[in-house]
């Protein structure tokens, strides 16, 4: 799931081929291409994508296939509390990674919690030797992308940190499908390092919080289907549920 979404985001070239969908149902870009914030804090429905991953969890729940996972060696010093604030952080600007989908009188709701403090688990390996350190990464690797998550409960992210020496580290970083995708694990990676290079440096955070949430999306996108959005919709979900599921198949094949 994108970790803020608008239209004026896009590039021109998918713009473009958005603004031709639009036109093939009859539709057109609303002005100033803005997804407003919704004005509830309270329970909101599930977008398309997010409805489709919470109906596959209800047949196998907490089924391990549509966890995310990047694994990241860390060479030289690191300051372990600079990095556990830097994973905080991220979880207080990006509601969706405070957000559990719960049901309601038969419906899936998804409800963002207060921020807390996330944990950061800390696998100390450095006693090892190199051969059992290499087992015992690729074993430790293994076992966060195959642990469940609780979509009712949550949280929905979590951050692993092997430590193999004092200057040597892996991270395994791990999300469910639910509240994040390829593109926003990219970004929520380079969020992480920006935040991690200010905290070790002892300056505040230097991201500016979200103009929008994805929550904010959800809420858009069932006013766009009242309002007659409902086929160019579920036409751009499918198509990245299509890439997602694309994606989710070649790492089971690798």
């Amino acid at each position: 799931m994108p970790t803020q979404s608008s239209v004026a985001n896009l590039s021109d070239k998918k713009r473009h081929v958005l603004d031709a969908l639009l036109k093939r149902e009859g539709l057109e870009r609303a002005a100033g291409d803005e997804i407003p914030r919704r004005q509830s804090n309270g329970p909101a429905p599930l977008s398309f994508a997010q409805k489709r991953l919470w109906t596959l969890d209800q047949i196998e729940p907490g089924i391990p296939l549509y966890n995310i996972q990047k694994s990241i060696r860390i060479s030289g010093p690191l300051d372990v509390n600079a990095l556990q604030c830097a994973f905080a952080e991220i979880v207080r600007r990006h509601d969706v990674l405070r957000t559990s989908f719960e049901s309601q009188d038969g419906a899936p709701q998804q409800i963002v919690h207060a921020p807390q403090p996330p944990e950061l688990e800390l696998i100390d390996l450095s006693h090892h030797a190199a051969v059992e350190k290499s087992q015992a990464v690729e074993h430790a690797n293994i076992a966060a992308s195959r642990q469940r998550f609780l979509l009712d409960r949550g949280p929905l992210i979590r951050l692993t940190l092997l430590r193999l020496s004092a200057d040597e580290h892996v991270a395994l970083l791990t999300m469910h499908h639910i509240v994040s995708d390829g593109w926003s694990m990219r970004v929520l990676m380079d969020e992480i390092l920006a935040l991690y290079i200010a905290f070790a440096s002892g300056h505040p955070s230097p991201l500016p919080d979200l103009a929008l949430q994805y929550i904010d999306y959800t809420a858009w996108q069932h006013e766009m289907l009242r309002g007659g959005g409902a086929a160019i919709l579920r036409r751009i979900e499918n198509v990245a549920a299509q890439n997602s599921d694309a994606s989710l198949a070649a790492r089971r094949r690798t």
